[in-house]
């Protein structure tokens, strides 16, 4: 021999952790897990359904597909996404033809009053208005 050593090919740390681990479960684990997970997939899939009644498009549909489903709320929402921004355009110009009319109004009363006429003031938005 030229004295080289021939490495081993696994070394001794990957050897020991290579095994499959076994699992001890008791026939009594396995079917509380079945139990577990059916429960889990059911309320999922109400949830699906639930999801499903919720968008316009799904309703007239009768056999349902969770791609579907998810596919189909995707782009419902973001038709109501660009509906929302859309509106919300709208409202911030009425507000500014609203603030214009009152300051049109008020210099009116400034200018054409015999009596001292109190300002108007704009009302404080809601917070629905402002996340709009």
């Amino acid at each position: 021999m030229s004295g080289l050593a021939v490495p081993d090919p696994i070394p001794e740390y990957d050897r020991k952790h290579a095994k499959k681990r076994i699992r001890a479960f008791t026939s009594n684990d396995r079917a509380s897990h079945r139990i577990i997970e059916k429960q889990r997939r059911e309320a999922l899939n109400q949830n699906f359904l639930e999801l499903a009644r919720l968008i316009p498009n799904l309703t007239a549909i009768s056999r349902l597909s969770k791609s579907l489903i998810v596919k189909e709320t995707v782009e419902y929402l973001r038709e109501q996404r660009k509906m929302q921004l859309a509106a919300a355009g709208e409202v911030r110009k009425l507000l500014a033809d609203y603030d214009n009319t009152l300051k049109e109004v008020n210099t009116w009363r400034t200018l054409y009053s015999q009596e001292d006429i109190p300002q108007l003031h704009a009302r404080p938005m809601s917070d629905a208005l402002v996340d709009l």
